[in-house]
């Protein structure tokens, strides 16, 4: 009984130990199945590269009565979601600017512009958040696998794998999404208001992505050694 108690918390201590090269965990890792090509040039792709992608929908916002919490009417409102490409085959989604929840298209294109004047809280924000990734081009077709990034013990990661169709306009429409960790697939009908427009900024940002710090996200472990030692600070 003894030895029992004392070996617990060496195997406690080799497994936290096994898993601490890395805050995203094994779930994740094994089901992310593309991997990060540093030498991949995607500038000239169908993809525009310039900008981003917006996918702007209009909605009715509910409001309550504060003492009866009955709904008491609508009103209007829109939500931005966005998504930006970059050269290498990483593809950031869902990002916002600061101190606004649902920021619209001026609001965005100030804070990309801050990141590129390396605004450091702006660019903390943006390559530490929000859902990043890597994409793949399959004729007329974008597949993405993006993760959320977390706390290395919260439990609350999301991946998904999302494709969308290249649109004869250039716009993207979203036609299939499946959730890496559970299985659910969720075939997406191509809709108008689905519908991803692109808005030209000419702010190229570098795919700076915390992504690029965890080695099973590289295809090649030499390559991420390689730099590792050049981004060494």
């Amino acid at each position: 009984m003894v030895m029992r108690f004392k070996l617990v918390p060496f195997v406690f201590l080799f497994c936290f130990c096994s898993s601490c090269t890395s805050q995203v965990p094994l779930r994740v890792r094994k089901n992310f199945t593309f991997c990060y090509d540093s030498s991949a040039n995607c500038s000239n792709s169908k993809i525009k590269l310039n900008g981003y992608y917006v996918n702007i929908e209009p909605f009715e916002r509910p409001y309550y009565d504060l003492k009866t919490g009955k709904k008491t009417g609508t009103t209007k409102d829109t939500t931005y979601n966005n998504m930006m490409f970059f050269s290498d085959g990483i593809v950031v989604r869902g990002f916002v600017g600061i101190n606004c929840g649902n920021c619209d298209i001026e609001s965005n294109n100030q804070f990309l512009f801050n990141i590129s004047q390396s605004n450091e809280n702006e660019k903390n924000v943006f390559y530490n958040g929000f859902k990043w990734g890597i994409f793949r081009i399959f004729g007329d077709t974008i597949k993405m696998q993006t993760v959320n990034d977390q706390p290395r013990f919260n439990p609350y990661w999301y991946l998904f794998e999302q494709w969308y169709l290249i649109n004869n306009d250039g716009s993207l429409s979203p036609i299939y999404s499946k959730n890496l960790i559970d299985g659910r697939v969720s075939a997406l009908a191509s809709k108008t208001r689905d519908t991803f427009k692109f808005i030209e900024t000419n702010i190229i940002l570098p795919s700076d992505t915390w992504l690029k710090k965890e080695e099973w996200f590289w295809c090649d472990r030499e390559k991420y050694r390689e730099w590792k030692n050049d981004n060494k600070k």
